[in-house]
């Protein structure tokens, strides 16, 4: 998956979920083992505080994570409207890697319906 990062001519921004124990360990070790400097990584999750998530997601990072909890807080923090969110995601993300797909089972769950409105927009979709 890194790979398909690395290889493009302009790095895409990425938006990847999953659980919070794989946002907050595996993905960062990965990174830092293979691409070591070269992709910039941060992370939010319900521990980090509203003002910190913020900060986070205005840093610019080649690849934000997010635990499948921070999706509707996310949606409910940074886009304008109901009519604007996807828009903005699209705007925002390059590329959507989705690990751990067995959490978006449920097609009535509210993560789902918001991942599948973002999905659907942006080109490249990577389900794990």
């Amino acid at each position: 998956m890194l790979d398909n990062i690395m290889q493009r001519p302009v790095k895409p921004r990425v938006l990847l979920l999953s659980t919070k124990k794989i946002v907050e360990v595996s993905w960062q070790a990965e990174i830092d083992k293979w691409y070591p400097g070269q992709l910039s990584y941060a992370y939010i999750t319900g521990d980090i505080t509203p003002t910190k998530r913020l900060q986070i997601i205005d840093s610019g990072v080649d690849i934000l994570a997010m635990n499948t909890d921070m999706i509707e807080w996310y949606l409910e923090n940074t886009t304008t409207s109901n009519r604007k969110r996807v828009g903005e995601m699209t705007n925002r993300f390059d590329m959507v890697i989705i690990d751990e797909s067995s959490l978006f089972k449920s097609y009535k769950s509210h993560r789902f319906k918001a991942l599948k409105s973002w999905c659907s927009q942006i080109e490249d979709v990577y389900i794990l």
